[in-house]
């Protein structure tokens, strides 16, 4: 098993395994939303993964709309004072949802920038002073998040559906 804890400046830090279910073409190419999924390195094979989305072009008006849901769902909590409003790092605002999604008030982002979305997500959710990121493969994922079951069935039904067939490229 693989040590999940670094000591950095003396601070504990998580090592977490990411995967993106979609295909960049280049790490230049800019996005305005992206599915993560995340878990810490040491974490068996049977455990649950979070499913992160990455939102940008979000405004004022999106924090109201959920400020609601944040108030209801939250009612007495401890963190109930930092919910439904724009948290800062640096000069960037972002928001976590009551659903767990991250909204950044950026218009569209590269995945260089999407990765350290992701660690800004982590160091104010998991309070994790200073993730470290390792690209992981589908298979350490499959069936550990929801968006990750449905993803192996619809590839599983394409299979399915092809089975049998000729292959037009088959010259025998």
């Amino acid at each position: 098993m693989h040590t999940a804890v670094l000591e950095e400046k003396g601070e504990m830090a998580m090592r977490w395994i990411y995967y993106i279910p979609h295909t960049w073409h280049s790490p230049e190419e800019r996005t305005t939303w992206e599915d993560v999924y995340l878990k810490l390195e040491e974490a068996g094979a049977d455990v649950d993964s979070l499913w992160l989305t990455v939102d940008a072009g979000i405004t004022d008006e999106h924090v109201e709309e959920v400020s609601a849901e944040w108030t209801a769902r939250l009612a007495g909590s401890e963190h109930a004072d930092r919910m439904g409003r724009w948290l800062r790092v640096g000069d960037r605002e972002f928001i976590v949802t009551p659903d767990g999604d991250l909204w950044i008030r950026q218009e569209h982002f590269n995945l260089h920038e999407l990765l350290d979305w992701v660690k800004v997500y982590l160091e104010e959710i998991f309070r994790d002073p200073d993730p470290v990121l390792i690209e992981g493969e589908f298979d350490e994922f499959a069936g550990t998040n929801q968006h990750a079951r449905d993803v192996a069935a619809i590839g599983d039904a394409l299979i399915a559906e092809h089975q049998g067939e000729d292959d037009p490229n088959d010259v025998n």
